[in-house]
């Protein structure tokens, strides 16, 4: 199979999946707990590929062809990386914060997507509901859809490499935290009182960030790799350092929200050991030999 066959194959997969778990709560309830236990996992999942599988086969795939720079172009990216996710986390939040509206932050803490209480005062009088309603669903829509895209830059890059364990793991991580985050993106869009017609926009959007990120991303590779299989590894490893700084910086935030568990007493030791559980999963692919 070909690595773009196998790349759409995968982002069909990716963009349905997100789709159908951001419909689950228009149908029913999941309890919060649940929520939280799969996000525990996933985020140690994030954490564990990003430091095991791919910023170290990033790096291996640069030092196959630039020996010389390699820690300046390593360093670069994956800096790059984390600030491009910090930025998205804090920017819309400080935009809005200026304009005096309520807004619900960009959680990265993919599990415990939910409303913050808008500020009362003045400031806010002259802001109908409907209006604050709108900014918090589009504010929120567009931070996750940009986290998205980051998501598939990390799958574009794997499926580039070649490497069937590492596309395996990315899209397994992916998924893993991409399904409780389109279930509390609805969840928060329900809250908001937004038409079912909407809310399904809003995930459909957010559903298909990812694929296009993956596709955009796999196209860069091969067209500026086009003049050399050299070329088309370096991007290779470039971009995946890239997403282990993105990868690592949602793990590491996410991993600092852990007071949010407060508001479910006896679930500390449960959500540790998942959480590090997911941070191991990643070795087993120490154990499958490159393909």
């Amino acid at each position: 199979m070909s690595p773009f066959v196998a790349l759409l194959l995968i982002c069909i997969v990716v963009g349905f999946g997100a789709f159908l778990a951001g419909l689950a709560p228009l149908s029913f309830t999941l309890s919060p707990e649940r929520i939280r236990f799969v996000s525990a996992f996933g985020t140690g999942v994030l954490v564990g590929t990003s430091l095991i599988v791919i910023i170290p086969e990033g790096v291996e795939t640069l030092n196959s062809v630039e020996a010389e720079s390699i820690r300046q172009t390593m360093g670069l990216s994956l800096v790059c990386g984390f600030v491009l996710m910090y930025i998205i986390e804090k920017v819309p939040d400080y935009i809005s914060q200026r304009r005096g509206q309520g807004f619900l932050p960009i959680s990265i803490d993919l599990g415990a997507l939910r409303p913050r209480e808008v500020p009362s005062g003045d400031e806010n009088m002259d802001q109908s509901p409907e209006n604050g309603q709108k900014s918090t669903a589009m504010s929120t829509s567009v931070g996750l859809v940009i986290h998205s895209i980051a998501d598939g830059i990390a799958l574009g890059a794997s499926i580039s490499s070649q490497n069937v364990a590492l596309e395996l793991l990315v899209f397994l991580a992916i998924m893993i935290h991409k399904a409780p985050a389109a279930f509390g993106f609805s969840t928060v869009l329900l809250r908001e009182d937004l038409s079912m017609a909407m809310i399904k926009r809003h995930l459909a959007a957010f559903a298909a960030a990812a694929p296009l990120g993956a596709l955009i991303t796999f196209a860069i590779i091969e067209i500026f790799g086009s003049s050399g299989d050299d070329s088309i590894m370096w991007w290779t490893g470039v971009l995946l350092i890239f997403s282990g700084g993105t990868f690592l910086f949602v793990a590491v935030h996410a991993l600092q929200r852990g007071d949010d568990t407060k508001d479910l007493p006896g679930n500390d030791g449960p959500l540790f050991l998942l959480t590090v559980a997911g941070m191991l999963f990643p070795l087993v692919t120490l154990a499958v030999p490159d393909i």
